[in-house]
């Protein structure tokens, strides 16, 4: 996953942009029927604090 995307050039982060980019490569992956890549951007950010809920309306997160 290359997080640099959705980083601005300033080099200023600001986190929840660049997960919501990480996000939309989950949904990238999930309208392609990709669990195995859904399942691991899911863990990668669970493993680091991000809760990632899917409900009927697409996916939400929050820190741990």
């Amino acid at each position: 996953i290359d997080v640099s995307l959705y980083l601005p050039e300033d080099g200023a982060i600001n986190y929840h942009t660049a997960i919501d980019g990480i996000l939309a490569l989950r949904e990238k992956a999930r309208g392609k029927k990709d669990w195995e890549s859904s399942d691991y951007i899911r863990n990668v950010l669970n493993t680091n604090g991000i809760i990632v809920e899917d409900s009927d309306q697409g996916s939400s997160w929050y820190l741990e």
